[in-house]
């Protein structure tokens, strides 16, 4: 009989471990989904429409310099690649947006930038048509300058927030492997510890 509960304590104590391990396990493996899935993607998304919004006015900086064709055609052609870019990647982002915060500063970025848009499309516009100083100007245009500050500026609020969010669930995966991993040692311990005190009670017992 003493061997009997002996022995369904160390099974208890063992199912008790691996259930514990199981849940902890599983809540880790969540968290870390969580950052592989939405977290890490939103910030690829949105470096990515930083560096196109800022590709965009670089491009059209550089057009209003341009002397010979083809280097106002190869601009033109960065341009839109950029603004297609941005778009696209801001089709990728949208769906991984959780949280109303996030969702505001996301829609104040996207704003500000087809705002800036709007007015520069006007000024290449005019390019085309022959009036590189009404393109100049446009382009220039301390407003459209501020337009574009407010475009990097969000995209930088944008970002920060996302980094922020995965650095907190990448701290929070670590002290949470950290917790069972120390959890699952002193456990483990007790168990030897208590299946040591258990045969030598019960090979004293044998022998008297």
């Amino acid at each position: 009989r003493k061997f009997a509960w002996a022995f369904s304590i160390i099974s208890l104590l063992c199912v008790g471990l691996a259930i514990y391990t199981f849940i902890a396990m599983r809540d880790i493996t969540a968290m870390a989904s969580d950052l592989r899935i939405a977290n890490v993607p939103a910030v690829v998304d949105l470096a990515a429409m930083r560096y196109n919004s800022n590709s965009v006015r670089r491009a059209e900086l550089a057009l209003i310099l341009c002397a010979a064709p083809e280097c106002s055609a190869h601009y033109r052609q960065v341009r839109q690649e950029s603004v297609d870019g941005f778009r696209a990647a801001a089709r990728e982002y949208e769906p991984l947006i959780t949280a109303p915060e996030e969702r505001a500063i996301y829609q104040q970025f996207t704003s500000d930038f087809a705002s800036y848009v709007e007015v520069t499309d006007r000024a290449i516009a005019a390019l085309d048509a022959g009036r590189p100083d009404e393109a100049r100007r446009m382009l220039l245009d301390p407003a459209e300058i501020r337009q574009h500050s407010d475009v990097m500026a969000s995209a930088n609020k944008n970002l920060e927030l996302n980094v922020k969010e995965a650095d907190e669930k990448t701290a929070a995966v670590m002290a949470s492997s950290t917790h069972t991993n120390w959890i699952s040692v002193v456990m483990t311990l007790v168990i030897v510890l208590i299946s040591i005190v258990i045969g030598t009670q019960l090979n004293r017992d044998r022998k008297s």
